[in-house]
């Protein structure tokens, strides 16, 4: 069976992510708060550092929180 008429099947409409974009988990209160307390502690980290201290990508970090 196709995807297409599986997902006709099961009352969905339509097959794609609903969910486009970022991660919902890079967008946190817990981590904005996180990254925060970093920089208010060494205003030096780079993002690559936040990155590697964090967990959180790279990518997520600069766009959230440069």
């Amino acid at each position: 069976m196709r995807e297409s008429e599986k997902t006709a099947r099961e009352g969905r409409e339509t097959t794609k992510d609903q969910s486009p974009g970022r991660p919902s988990t890079s967008k946190t209160e817990e981590n904005i708060e996180k990254i925060g307390k970093l920089i208010r502690e060494d205003r030096r980290l780079s993002i690559r550092g936040l990155a590697d201290i964090t967990g959180i990508d790279k990518k997520m970090s600069s766009l959230d929180f440069a």
